[in-house]
């Protein structure tokens, strides 16, 4: 049986009274960037958070995954075709691979005796209009949440994101924030991840 913590997970902004008052269709705005802003906090700590109150337990936090060491002279691409195959080595199928956008724009400029090495479309491909590149078969998804240097090989289906509370946006009064007509929205979810098979995502350096 695994048993996770349930943590709240926060983000807010301030404004004033008039702001409010004077702009209705601010709501809008509003609620989209604090929502935004919450769940970029939620993948930070999936994939980083220390598991200490109040952060959940990220994919790179011990016993959530499996250390990932590169050989030396092998390349970035190499690396992560090695993780793929290890994922499957332990009888799981590895389906994305998350890495820092920094880091895949190297990828994407190797090069080998003046050609790109993903030119020949051997190892990488885009789909969704280009939108969403393939690496040996895998979705990559890039974010700045992933720290630079370090990447993710995975099987999705290992780990489970659990919520026992949807985004909810809330307003209040602060400290003397009444007294200088500043509201402040907060937006908050609560929620636990849990890591079903450690062996399932491989996690480490890109190269030596």
């Amino acid at each position: 049986m695994i048993e996770e913590p349930v943590r709240t997970i926060a983000h807010f902004i301030k404004l004033s009274n008039q702001v409010l008052d004077d702009a209705p269709a601010l709501e809008g705005y509003v609620n989209r960037r604090l929502t935004h802003g919450l769940r970029n906090r939620l993948e930070f700590q999936a994939l980083r958070g220390t598991g200490t109150s109040p952060q959940i337990a990220g994919l790179s936090a011990t016993g959530r995954s499996t250390a990932f060491t590169p050989e030396s002279g092998e390349n970035a691409l190499e690396s992560i075709n090695r993780a793929k195959y290890a994922v499957t080595g332990a009888d799981f199928m590895a389906t994305h691979v998350f890495m820092n956008p920094a880091d895949w724009g190297s990828i994407e400029r190797l090069k080998s005796n003046g050609q790109f090495l993903l030119g020949d479309g051997a190892a990488f491909t885009y789909i969704n209009n280009g939108l969403t590149p393939l690496v040996w078969g895998l979705p990559v998804i890039t974010s700045n949440n992933v720290e630079a240097g370090k990447f993710y090989v995975l099987d999705i289906n290992a780990i489970e994101l659990m919520f026992n509370q949807d985004v909810t946006v809330e307003m209040g009064f602060v400290n003397d924030d009444f007294t200088k007509n500043l509201v402040t929205l907060r937006a908050e979810l609560r929620g636990a991840m849990a890591v079903y098979q450690p062996t399932a995502v491989r996690f480490g350096d890109l190269t030596l």
